[in-house]
């Protein structure tokens, strides 16, 4: 019941407000001929909305431009009931030219492939039922009917299918622009979970070595008891350690195995350009950026192509994420720059980036890298953050790219990261 109430009520509409475009009319050059409107909204309405009430809706639609146009005309002669039964009967004939467009174009649908063909087929109905309609007039009304008459709506129907045929063009484009730039923010969202995940692959794999070094501790712990052969308690208990540790490090390298198959599945020979990196960069830190009123400055540099650009999104995203937090003025600036330089007969990729934030102790230098060292303590409620950021950076810039990454750092004045990578690496 709810759901025929609906299909009735969009008919209505879609009538009712094809009614109304067909009030809209454009002069053309031929006298007396203007291109009305009312057609054309029903027919885009029918392709975009794939209607299956075409013929009720064309009826409604014709019965409502007949009555609109007879009162507008029952008002412009003064608003006697003579004139209003005159219009009725003066535009009737347009009712059956809405319900013979319909019939044409349901009799031509299932060759209506594309837009264009649609072009095609839509000039034949608007001719075909525009005769129609002139057959009714020169029948019941008894309206004489010239050869310049159908030549002036051959012209028409011409026009008027032109018209459906650029809007639905314009239509179908915007729609692929708005799904371009959809594709783009969730591929954007993918590359940024990627890095991410890709990140703490790395910690994961570090921490599997840790596991192993711990592991090959209490074993030997365990057969150092066992020789001695008087302490069967800690024997027991120190074997117990050992296989519990062992057991942590089975789960942990099947969790790291499951998400490297998974990124390794996803981004399996991707190759990317650097300024796609870098544009990637700006868009993802903007709203971060612009809340905090800090500008984010991009040197590109030379372009080249990678297949390790999630290893930089990686990098870049947190080497800026903690310059956003070193600045803790409302505005401040971060210089991201990119160059080439030979070195020890090699080249290397050169990238740098800068802020002009309150700079790190010289204390804290030594130790910036270390997993689990961080600066940035709330006080009121006592969290800190892990402070994993810049270790994993260390751990993808030397480990995972045979690079190198330093800092300086001046109090007051800002920090500046400064990393090297072979060329032949990055660009393998």
């Amino acid at each position: 019941m709810e759901e025929t109430l609906k299909r009735k009520g969009k008919i209505i509409f879609i009538a009712a407000l094809s009614a109304l475009f067909s009030q809209v009319y454009m002069g053309i050059f031929i006298e007396n001929f203007n291109v009305s409107f009312g057609i054309v909204a029903l027919i885009i309405f029918f392709y975009e909305g794939d209607m299956e009430d075409k013929l009720k809706t064309s009826v409604l639609c014709g019965i409502f431009v007949c009555v609109l146009r007879a009162f507008t005309y029952f008002l412009n002669c003064g608003g006697e009931l003579y004139y209003l039964n005159k219009g009725l009967i003066n535009y009737f004939p347009e009712t059956i030219f809405y319900i013979s467009y319909i019939l044409f174009y349901t009799l031509f649908n299932k060759r209506i492939k594309n837009i264009n063909r649609l072009f095609f087929y839509t000039i034949l109905c608007d001719f075909f039922a525009n005769i129609v309609e002139m057959a009714v007039r020169s029948y019941l009304l008894k309206e004489v009917i010239g050869i310049n008459v159908y030549i002036g709506l051959s012209i028409v129907a011409v026009i008027r299918s032109f018209f459906i045929w650029i809007i639905l063009n314009l239509m179908d484009r915007y729609s692929v622009k708005l799904l371009k730039k959809e594709h783009r923010a969730r591929y954007m969202n993918l590359l940024m979970a990627t890095s991410r995940m890709k990140s703490e692959i790395y910690l994961m794999e570090k921490t599997m070595d840790n596991v192993e070094v711990v592991m090959s501790k209490s074993y030997k712990l365990y057969n150092e008891i066992k020789s001695f052969n008087k302490y069967p308690h800690w024997e027991e208990a120190a074997g117990g350690i050992a296989k519990d540790i062992h057991e942590v490090k089975k789960e942990i390298a099947l969790i790291a195995r499951g998400v490297i198959e998974i990124t390794d599945d996803r981004v399996k020979h991707s190759i990317m350009e650097y300024y796609d990196v870098v544009d990637l960069i700006n868009e993802m830190m903007t709203p971060v950026l612009k809340d905090k009123n800090i500008k984010l400055h991009i040197d590109k540099g030379q372009n080249f192509k990678t297949i390790h650009h999630y290893y930089l999104i990686s990098v870049f995203r947190n080497i800026i994420n903690n310059a956003i937090d070193a600045i803790e003025k409302d505005d401040g600036n971060i210089y991201l720059s990119h160059d080439l330089v030979n070195k020890e007969k090699d080249e290397y990729h050169v990238f740098s980036i800068r802020d002009d934030g309150q700079g790190i102790d010289k204390e804290d230098i030594n130790y910036i890298f270390n997993p689990g060292f961080s600066t940035k303590i709330n006080f009121e409620t006592g969290s800190i953050n892990r402070g994993l950021g810049l270790s994993i950076v260390k751990e993808i810039i030397e480990v995972r790219l045979k690079g190198t990454v330093g800092i300086a750092s001046k109090k007051g004045e800002g920090t500046e990261f400064t990393i090297l990578i072979p060329k032949g690496i990055l660009e393998e």
